[in-house]
């Protein structure tokens, strides 16, 4: 528990966004499916599931980019595509530049950094009467998730089994609501522009945006 993250003040929560999305790609490599290398200079992750999100690179560094040229290869001979998250410590006038020098697609809309404060989440928001929400508690669920997120995230329909045995490999986890009890106090996330407001309905708020770049095999 010492790494709980007690200071809300706009720097602490920027670097810990940054490094909560560092530790999600480590949380997902508990799988065996998955394939994690890091070093002080960046995080490398491949899950094998054809979709950039699945496949990650986070540059903690301005040296990361004379190491980006390895991810890019590895992927070519796997013929998997990948993000490259750009933390600000890498951030650079000319970091679109030194992407695109890797052969990777440099992009100008970032991803929203957002936090909140557990103990102060709009809990008042009354859902749709038809709407019934519950935690992935066991395989069946499981399976229901997956199907629901090849779908919402654009991933390859075919990658279910994949899917479904990388995130069953990690367990069943306690939902939101439970971790103040645990002794957390602050949620991160990254939403899409579609899910910022409902976000800021329940009281997340934007702390900075992420960069990114993309590399996809050419066809």
């Amino acid at each position: 528990m010492d790494d709980i993250l007690n200071d809300f003040s706009v720097r602490a929560l920027t670097t810990a966004i940054e490094t909560k999305l560092q530790k999600y790609y480590q949380y997902l490599s508990q799988s065996n499916r998955v394939e994690l290398y890091e070093n002080p200079k960046l995080t490398r992750f491949f899950s094998g599931i054809p979709h950039p999100f699945m496949n990650v690179i986070f540059c903690k560094h301005l040296t990361s980019f004379d190491t980006i040229e390895e991810t890019v290869n590895l992927s070519k001979s796997r013929k998997l595509p990948f993000l490259c998250w750009i933390g600000s410590a890498a951030k650079s006038a000319d970091w679109g530049t030194k992407l695109h020098g890797c052969g990777l697609l440099a992009y100008d809309q970032d991803y929203a950094c957002m936090a909140a404060d557990l103990l102060s989440l709009n809990d008042e928001i009354i859902p749709p009467t038809n709407l019934t929400i519950k935690p992935v508690s066991d395989k069946e669920t499981l399976n229901h998730w997956v199907n629901s997120a090849l779908i919402g995230f654009g991933l390859p329909i075919n990658s279910d089994n994949v899917c479904f045995d990388l995130f069953i490999g990690l367990g069943f986890d306690a939902p939101l609501q439970e971790a103040p009890a645990m002794g957390y106090g602050i949620s991160v996330l990254h939403p899409s522009d579609m899910g910022r407001g409902v976000y800021r309905r329940i009281g997340f708020n934007d702390y900075g945006k992420l960069s990114h770049g993309l590399w996809v095999e050419k066809t």
